[in-house]
């Protein structure tokens, strides 16, 4: 779910304007709902909260259904090793560590809120919530709690890794 802004001047009735845009969009775009803004509202830098989730499938066999919304991964995962290592990154912490080079940005410090691992049917889901994200921040997260789950290192080295400041780490 997104929050999107765009300046307007129409006769459309707020209720009604979500099925009147619904009629011009492509069908993998929804909107479900629209409030009137003030002028200098902007739905990117005024969230407080921002959400992801990621998908993985662990299973050596591949499964068409799931081929363009979630990770195949090939080797089995400890969920509970996936989320030891997925509440490291909760807080408010410095994640040079999990970030591609990318945009400069002032600092790198962040807050995460929550960060779960959960089985979702025969998927694993992993959310991640944060006040921003730095460039392919999460990704790299979850790409690290697949490192504890597989048993590369403890998910208690999550925090020494954030602590590092180092990607490579």
């Amino acid at each position: 779910r997104y929050v999107a802004n765009f300046k307007a001047d129409c006769r459309i009735p707020l209720d009604r304007l979500p099925l009147a845009l619904g009629a011009q969009l492509p069908e993998d775009i929804a909107v479900n709902g629209a409030v009137q803004v003030p002028d200098d509202f902007d739905a990117r830098f005024d969230c407080t909260k921002k959400e992801y989730a990621y998908y993985i499938y662990p299973s050596t066999l591949r499964d068409p259904f799931h081929a363009r919304y979630a990770y195949r991964y090939n080797y089995p995962l400890d969920i509970d090793r996936m989320q030891a290592g997925a509440q490291r990154f909760v807080g408010k912490q410095d994640f040079a560590a999990v970030r591609s080079q990318g945009t400069p940005v002032k600092s790198t410090v962040r807050t995460v809120f929550w960060c779960e691992a959960e089985p979702v049917d025969d998927l694993i889901r992993i959310r991640v919530c944060g006040d921003g994200f730095l460039y392919n921040m999460v990704r790299a997260m979850v790409g690290t709690c697949v490192y504890a789950a597989e048993g590369k290192f403890p998910p208690e080295a999550v925090a020494d890794i954030l602590l590092s400041r180092n990607r490579t780490a």
